[in-house]
């Protein structure tokens, strides 16, 4: 489509500044600049970094009274509902519900929560929340669980 004799494009597409024609905008964008970042979305789509989506993308919300704008959730955060509330952090990482952020595990965790970790990563052993490279005195390491096992009978630990 050329441009008309004004220089605007109907809605969904933009003028093209070396050919002078109207190229259309990416899916569900009604507005978009010359290298197709759209900067408003159709009926039913929201906005978020550029580009059109039918509901926000993991790691986004949608803001409240801007239906159809997506912003970031916080550092870390890959499932949330405002800036304030995350319902789910990245890998390795844990929400603090007092200092209202995701808090990185310990680095001898794979998994943890506000309690502390919950899995050791390898050549680590759990004992009550506690990743530890060699278990204290009293306990056994179960490489198998990567967990500290209370003796039952004399042993040493390792």
């Amino acid at each position: 489509m050329s441009l008309p004799s004004h220089r605007y494009c109907p809605t969904g597409y933009v003028g093209n500044p070396t050919s002078h024609l109207c190229e259309p905008c990416p899916p569900g964008c009604d507005s978009c600049t010359a290298d197709l970042w759209c900067t408003q979305c159709g009926a039913g789509f929201y906005l978020f970094s550029g580009q059109c989506y039918t509901e926000c993308p993991d790691g986004t919300f949608a803001l409240e009274g801007f239906s159809l704008l997506c912003e970031q959730c916080m550092e870390y955060c890959s499932l949330c509902t405002s800036i304030e509330d995350c319902s789910q952090c990245e890998p390795n990482y844990y929400f603090n519900s007092v200092s209202k952020e995701c808090v990185q595990c310990d680095f001898s965790c794979t998994k943890c929560d506000s309690s502390g970790c919950t899995v050791c990563n390898p050549g680590y052993f759990l004992l009550n929340r506690v990743c530890y490279s060699s278990c204290p005195e009293g306990y056994w390491e179960d490489s198998s669980l990567n967990a500290c096992r209370n003796c039952t009978l004399n042993c040493e630990s390792s």
